[in-house]
Parts: structure tokens; sequence; C-alpha cells
């Protein structure tokens, strides 16, 4: 949710259904490329930008506030107080995004998803850093790949700690 809020989560498909889902060739194609292990990342994957928020697309409000996408809530101005044009070209949060690469991410740059990942900032941003993994795309990846990313990894550890 825009604030923060994680009830919506609740509205979640279950990861034996998301499985199902994944492996549902009507949907999805080719089953075995589809759901295939990740692959290490190559200097190609380190160097792409992560997403097209704020560099191909944007999100401007009823209220005319600016975000680098509809799921990213990083208020990068307001057309009502400054021409669009000046937010796209100007906006410094709009060029940190922009600036942003594979290789900047926290613990994607490393995790063997990160070619096919589906990993969006905005979700990284709600649960607290861009440059962060979005653990529902680990998540997901997990679904499709059955491996573990570098994240869902950690997160394991550190409950097996408390534990």
């Amino acid at each position: 949710m825009m604030d923060g809020g994680r009830s919506i989560l609740e509205l979640n498909v279950d990861n034996t259904s998301l499985r199902q889902l994944f492996r549902d060739s009507a949907l999805v194609g080719d089953v075995e490329e589809f759901c295939a292990p990740p692959q290490a990342p190559g200097a190609d994957d380190l160097d792409a930008r992560p997403c097209s928020a704020g560099n191909t697309s944007c999100y401007v409000s009823p209220y005319g506030d600016v975000y680098p996408c509809v799921q990213f809530p990083l208020a990068s101005g307001n057309v009502r107080s400054l021409p669009f044009l000046d937010i796209w070209r100007h906006s410094e949060q709009l060029n940190e995004v922009r600036a942003i690469r594979v290789r900047d991410l926290s613990s994607c740059s490393t995790c063997s998803h990160v070619s096919a990942c589906t990993r969006c900032p905005g979700l990284a941003f709600m649960e607290g850093n861009m440059r962060g993994p979005s653990t529902q795309d680990c998540e997901k990846s997990f679904a499709r790949t059955g491996v573990r990313s570098k994240n869902l990894e950690s997160k394991k550890r550190r409950l097996v700690l408390v534990s």
C-alpha cells in the first residue's frame, strides 16, 4: 500500500498455488525454460537498469505528485508547482532512481536470480531500501525455480539463529 501498510499482502496467492501457476504451460509457455534454475549474473546483467521506473515511465497522481512508478511512492515533484519537463529532467529523486544499476543493489547484485528476477524497486523502497531486495519478488523467484534467493537464504538463517 502507498502508506507502507502490509495488510494487503494477506490477499496474495499462497506459495503452493503460485508454484502451480508457474508450472501451467498454458500460462507460461515452456515450463522447463520458465522454471529453470537461475544462472550466475554476467557483466551485462550488473550494468543493466533494474527497472524502467523513472527511466521510461512515471506516475502522476490526481493531485499532481510525480512518482517513478505507480508502485514506487518516492515523491519526485508536483506538476502544480513545476512543469513536468523540469521534474522529469531535474528531479533529484528521479535522477537517483535512474542512476541505479544492478551492481548497486545490496544483496541482489550477487544473487543468482538477478538475471531473471522481476525485482521491483518500489516494493523494495516500501520495505525500507530501494537498493535492497524485494521479499515479494524473492518469494516469487523461489516459487518459480525452487531455488532460494540470497535474500531468502539470509532470512532463513536469521530465523534459525533466533529459534
